[in-house]
């Protein structure tokens, strides 16, 4: 079975998720930080075609006016004694 990762991104760094995440961190004494981005990351098993990824994304992970989404198929590694936590880093 197929396992698809799925990364979403807000179309602008200015959203207020990164801008909240930002104060915070100035506000704990973070201040040269300057940009902080979030990515959300799915990983979801099945057999898709590129079609059924994109109405997946469209229509259930992302807000198509401000996020957008990329895809693609991951296969682990064949028994080699990693960790998947490891490998999927």
């Amino acid at each position: 079975m197929a396992i698809y990762r799925f990364v979403v991104r807000f179309n602008q760094s200015d959203n207020p998720r990164a801008l909240g995440l930002l104060n915070d961190a100035h506000a704990l004494g973070f201040e040269p930080l300057k940009l902080i981005q979030c990515q959300d990351i799915s990983f979801i098993e099945g057999q898709l075609t590129p079609e059924q990824c994109q109405q997946l994304a469209l229509r259930l992970l992302i807000d198509p006016v401000t996020q957008s989404a990329e895809w693609k198929n991951c296969r682990p590694p064949k028994q080699t004694g990693i960790r998947w936590s490891a490998w999927w880093k």
